[in-house]
Order: structure tokens, then C-alpha cells, then sequence
């Protein structure tokens, strides 16, 4: 076995063992409610209980027929076990019974908090350089990781996209919602902001760390507010260093249904509003962001949220190829993952 799984494995079993109560609501074992077992097999308990906990307050509050009862209702379509029923078989004490199954929810519910909060201690050093990495040693769940990139430096965290073709995608850029404001300065882009796990930029130092030991791909998703989505991927996807100053290397466009808005951009150094690399205009200070500007370009995905359609060219969150300089995206997410 893989030694970082073996850890994994360890830690996953030692962690959930104070949970020792199972319990099986339904009545067969494919609907069985998983409160132990691995990260996975918890996150579905997690997900059933839910469920079950929502038909129980349901029934408890409406009673079986239709009238309010929050003391004590039948309910056929569940198989209580006999320490929560008043009386065994199908019946329960609602005051009880839904409190307690509440309560086993809340205790799975942070043993899950927990895991995924210290994922970054479930492998062995060297810890992974990647979130492909990562889930090649086992973890097909999107998240927040820890790496350390070429195995030296800083550990840092990021978020992984297990989801998006295939997975083991490293994101290192999101745009949600607009409560990160993303006109800063350069220093600021340098080291990064933001919530990993909501709107971030990782910082280009890492972003550098991070292109530096591999070839990349990088893809690029994009949503409207209309809820359409589209993405565009590029090959050799480098990041130079603070020296350098972060200039992007890309290579082609590799396709989507974006279109290439990016490929412009190509070779050119890294801007913010109080250092203009960009050689002419203050491309940063103008569209209202932090970028690879090439006087000024087709992209603008640091730009400011403006949501959707608006008259400030170029000065939103702009994809030109798919929507055209006149509007701001809602939803961005840039990741990056080896090319083999």
C-alpha cells in the first residue's frame, strides 16, 4: 500500500473510533445510515441522515394523519431502533427519539469538520506537491489540502477539485461572489488573500512554486449569470519568480467552449494598481485588478464584480471571446493540474 494511504488509513480509523454508536435507519442494508467507517462511508451517513432527520421532523410536526402531534406519532416508514422507540417496531418518541438522532448527525457531522480540517496531517512527509498528487494516493473528495511543492519551503493550503474532469485539479483562483475585493496591490498578489475554500487568489509565490516542478495544464471555468458555463484550457502553464516578475509562460490553447481570451496574455509580467509592469498604460489601476496585462488584454478575471451587464469596458470580471468587454462574470475558477 501506498505509505501516505497507510497513514491515511491509521489516522481515519484512530479518528472515528469515539464514534461508536451505528445506526441503521430503512429497511434494507442498501438504505442503511453509516455513523462510522471511512471518510467517505461517513459523508454519505452524513448525507442520509440528513434526509432522514428532515421526513422525521416532518412527520413528528404534521403526525400521520395531517394533524400537529409533537409528542408522540407512528411512523411506518421507519425502522426505529428499539432503544429510541417507545414501544419498539415502527414507533417513536418524537421529544427523544428526533433529538437523539440529531444529536448523532451533529457528532458526525464534526468528526467530518474535523477530518477535513486535518487532512493536511494524514500524510506522510514529504507531503504531496499537488492536488493530482493527492489524488492518486487515495483522496477523491474536492477540498482543502495541504502541499509543499518540490518538497521543500513552507507547506501551504489549497483547495482541490476532485470533480472537474477526473480531478486532481490544484485551484488557484476563485471568483464567487464579490466579497473579495480584488484591486490590491502587488505585495498583496505576491503572497495571496482570500479563503481557499471561497473567492482566493493562491499568491504568486506559491503559484511559481507550484509551476516550477512540473508541466501544467491549466483550465479555466467560467459562468454567467444566467447560469450558463463554459471553460478553456491552455498547455505549459508556467509562473516565473518575484525576479522575473511572476511573467506568465502559456503555451496553446488547447480547447473548450470558451473560446481563447487568454493566449494574448502570454509572456507578459504581473501588474497590480501600485506597480506597473506592463510597460505603458497602468492597466491594473484602470480595469481593477491584478493581472498579466498586455495593453491591456482580452481578460480580465481579477477585474471587479460587477455583476453581468454593464458599461465600464473591460473593467469586470471579462472573458471577451465568450461575452465581450461589457460584462462581468459570476463565477471564475482557475486550477492547474500535470499534463501527464
Amino acid at each position: 500500500m501506498n505509505p501516505r494511504l497507510a497513514v491515511l488509513v491509521l489516522f481515519t480509523n484512530a479518528l472515528l473510533g469515539s464514534v461508536s454508536s451505528k445506526f441503521e435507519f430503512g429497511t434494507s442494508t442498501d438504505d442503511a445510515v453509516r455513523t462510522e467507517g471511512t471518510y467517505e462511508d461517513l459523508l454519505r451517513g452524513k448525507e442520509a441522515l440528513q434526509e432522514k432527520v428532515q421526513q422525521m421532523s416532518e412527520t413528528c410536526t404534521k403526525g400521520t394523519d395531517g394533524e400537529k402531534n409533537p409528542t408522540f406519532i407512528c411512523q411506518p416508514q421507519f425502522n426505529i431502533p428499539e432503544h429510541l422507540s417507545t414501544g419498539g417496531g415502527n414507533c417513536c418518541n418524537c421529544t427523544n427519539g428526533l433529538a437523539e438522532m440529531k444529536l448523532i448527525l451533529k457528532k458526525v457531522e464534526a468528526k467530518l469538520k474535523n477530518l477535513v480540517t486535518t487532512k493536511k496531517s494524514c500524510f506522510a512527509e514529504p507531503l504531496p506537491k499537488d492536488c493530482a498528487e493527492i489524488l492518486a494516493s487515495g483522496f477523491g473528495t474536492s477540498g482543502k489540502y495541504e502541499i509543499k511543492p518540490n518538497g521543500d519551503g513552507k507547506p501551504f493550503e489549497v483547495y482541490c477539485d476532485m470533480d472537474t474532469a477526473e480531478g486532481g485539479w490544484t485551484v488557484f483562483q476563485r471568483r464567487l461572489d464579490g466579497m473579495i475585493n480584488f484591486y490590491r496591490g502587488y505585495g498583496s498578489y505576491r503572497r495571496g488573500f482570500g479563503n481557499v475554500e471561497a473567492e482566493f487568489w493562491l499568491g504568486n509565490d506559491n503559484l511559481h512554486r507550484l509551476t516550477s516542478q512540473d508541466e501544467y495544464e491549466l483550465r479555466i471555468d467560467l459562468e454567467d449569470f444566467e447560469e450558463n458555463e463554459v471553460f478553456a484550457t491552455y498547455t505549459n502553464f508556467y509562473v516565473g519568480d518575484h525576479t522575473e516578475k511572476f511573467r506568465l509562460t502559456l503555451g496553446e490553447y488547447a480547447g473548450g467552449t470558451a473560446g481563447d481570451s487568454f493566449a494574448y496574455h502570454g509572456n507578459c509580467p504581473f501588474s497590480a494598481k501600485d506597480r506597473n509592469n506592463n510597460g505603458g498604460r497602468n492597466c491594473a489601476e484602470e480595469q481593477g485588478g491584478g493581472w498579466w496585462y498586455n495593453q491591456c488584454g482580452t481578460a480580465n478575471l481579477n477585474g471587479r464584480y460587477l455583476g453581468g451587464r454593464n458599461e465600464q469596458p473591460y473593467k469586470g470580471i471579462v472573458w471577451y471571446k465568450w461575452k465581450g468587454e461589457n460584462y462581468s462574470l459570476k463565477k471564475v475558477s482557475m486550477k492547474l493540474r500535470p499534463s501527464s
